[in-house]
Parts: C-alpha cells; sequence; structure tokens
C-alpha cells in the first residue's frame, strides 16, 4: 500500500495547521518537509493548509502536492481574515488528538515538533514554544544581529505587559509553534475574537480561564529573515487595547462558558446549476461556510461539479 493510502486509512494522531497568505514561493519545501518528516517517524498525521485570502497561487501549490501527499488537505477563505482567524478555522477542523500550528517559514526545525508531543503526552492540555527559555537555542546571521536586539526588547515590553494584564507566568505568547489535545481547545474556539497579532493572548487567556495546564518548551529556533510585518510602535496602541479587551472578557467568564452545541446546518441547493453557482458553492465549502451541498443532477452544469 503506497505511503500516502496507507496515513489515508488511519485516523490521524497529530494534525499539523499552518496559516498561509501570500506564500507561493516557500510554501511546497516546507509541506514537503513536514509531511516527509510525518511519514519518516511514522506518526499518523494530516496536515491543513489555511490559505488566508491569498491573491497568488498559494492554494494552487497545495493543490498540487495532494495526489501525492492524501494527507495534505487545503482551507481556502475567500477573503483575508487574518492569522488568529485563520489558526482557529485549522484547528476547528483538525481531526487528530492533538493540533499544532505553526508558521511556513520553518523557523522552528522539525525536531521541535517532537518536544511539543512530548511534553503532551507527560500530561499538558498545551504545550508552547519559548524562545526565551535558557535551554532555547537561536540560529542567526550576524546581518540581523541588531534587528533582532530591537525585536527582543520590544518582545520582552508587550510579554511583560501581556503577563501584567492577560497571561500570569508565560514568558512566550507569541512564538509561532504551539500545540494543544484538540478535545480541550475546540470548545474554546468560538468564544475567541481577536484575529490580529495578539490572538496567541487570547487563546492562551481562555486556556487559562479553563483551567488547562500549559507547559512552556524550549526550542531551537532559526532566525535568518524578517518573519513579520508588525510594527511594534504604530501597533502599540492596538496592541494594548487587545490586552485590556481580552482580561475584560475574562473577567466577565466569558472564556469559561461553554457553547452551545451547533444546531444550524448550512446547505446549498442547486450545485451543478451554472459555474458560478458551482465555484461560490465550492468556495462555501472550503472555507467553512457551508456545511453541505446537494446537486442539481440535471443542470447543465452538472458534470463539471461531479468532476
Amino acid at each position: 500500500m503506497p505511503p500516502g493510502e496507507r496515513y489515508m486509512r488511519i485516523h490521524p494522531e497529530l494534525t499539523i495547521v499552518i496559516p498561509a497568505y501570500n506564500e507561493e514561493a516557500r510554501l511546497e519545501p516546507t509541506l514537503r518537509a513536514y509531511l516527509d518528516h510525518c511519514r519518516a517517524t511514522r506518526r499518523a498525521a494530516e496536515l491543513i493548509v489555511v490559505d488566508d485570502g491569498s491573491r497568488d497561487g498559494t492554494s494552487q501549490v497545495v493543490e498540487q502536492l495532494t495526489d501525492e501527499y492524501p494527507e495534505l488537505r487545503l482551507i481556502r477563505l475567500a477573503e483575508n481574515r487574518g492569522k488568529g482567524f485563520a489558526v482557529r478555522v485549522g484547528l476547528d477542523r483538525a481531526s487528530g488528538g492533538v493540533a499544532v500550528f505553526t508558521d511556513c517559514d520553518l523557523a522552528y526545525p522539525l525536531a521541535n515538533i517532537d518536544g511539543i508531543l512530548a511534553r503532551i503526552a507527560d500530561g499538558a492540555d498545551a504545550a508552547i514554544a519559548c524562545r526565551v527559555s535558557p535551554e532555547s537555542t537561536y540560529l542567526i546571521s550576524p546581518s540581523f544581529f541588531s534587528y533582532l536586539f530591537t525585536r527582543h526588547v520590544m518582545g520582552r515590553v508587550f510579554n511583560a505587559i501581556s503577563r501584567a494584564i492577560a497571561v500570569p507566568r508565560l514568558l512566550d505568547t507569541q512564538a509561532g509553534l504551539k500545540g494543544f489535545r484538540t478535545a480541550v481547545v475546540k470548545p474554546l474556539l468560538s468564544r475567541l475574537r481577536l484575529d490580529g497579532f495578539s490572538f496567541d493572548v487570547e487563546l492562551l487567556r481562555g486556556l487559562i480561564d479553563r483551567g488547562a495546564r500549559i507547559d512552556e518548551v524550549p526550542v531551537a529556533f532559526r532566525y535568518d529573515s524578517e518573519p513579520s510585518t508588525v510594527s511594534f510602535t504604530m501597533d502599540a496602541l492596538r496592541m494594548a487595547r487587545d490586552l485590556m479587551r481580552v482580561r475584560w472578557r475574562s473577567m466577565r467568564g466569558l472564556y469559561a462558558i461553554e457553547s452551545a452545541p451547533r444546531r444550524v446546518i448550512i446547505h446549498a441547493d442547486d450545485y451543478g446549476l451554472a459555474p458560478g453557482v458551482n465555484r461560490a458553492i465550492e468556495e462555501g465549502l472550503q472555507s467553512g461556510a457551508l456545511h453541505s451541498a446537494s446537486i442539481l443532477l440535471g443542470g447543465e452544469h452538472a458534470t463539471a461539479a461531479l468532476g
């Protein structure tokens, strides 16, 4: 049995979620690296790419790899909603008992995932990368020394404020590698509201309010590119506003409240009626806005829909 087919027949133990926005140029080697690593370690896994409304060929890169890697899934959002929204969509669709989200720049070498999974296997509900742990290591080009220093100082300032307002104890809320028990994180997702830079803080605060055990894990971190367009100075007021919003929602108990079971199923008719209808239904299903659709077998474009 081909490796990909074997993986598709096994309920995945791990889901890797990668949010992507205009990542056509570097996405393919990242996907191959993660998927080959899972196969090499004989770990039953699926990888979900959430295309956050990209305007380049990000989705096409994923689609071209699905024959070779049937465990690869694509969710395409119709518009750019922000990394936080894309991560929530991916976590909500995760089938594995553990879900890990990470960035597509491979800043965290693949062995770091094993450390995250080991902490969860040891009893943690969430395991998050901690770049400031004494045991963490950086691999950096000398040309980025000055930028890294500035980023590090501003990051520590943001973290200090985050700890004072929203997430006591946690030393690094913004690292792009985090893992969760899906049974713990999924009920929280519908309570979250932040889509931008501070979404990690809200997610972690929600887990704290629910009594989850969160472990910080030392990592190896490769810094050879500028991974973020965030301007700490320009966005300082927005970040402060986000943190206060998280604190206010926490004080009201909104993260601790269990969400009601989903009772509404959004269904679309007439799949196969016209190319525009077909395209709209396909995009709705891929983004999660639609839950089901029925095909119009006598429609002029039913053959294209079935194909």
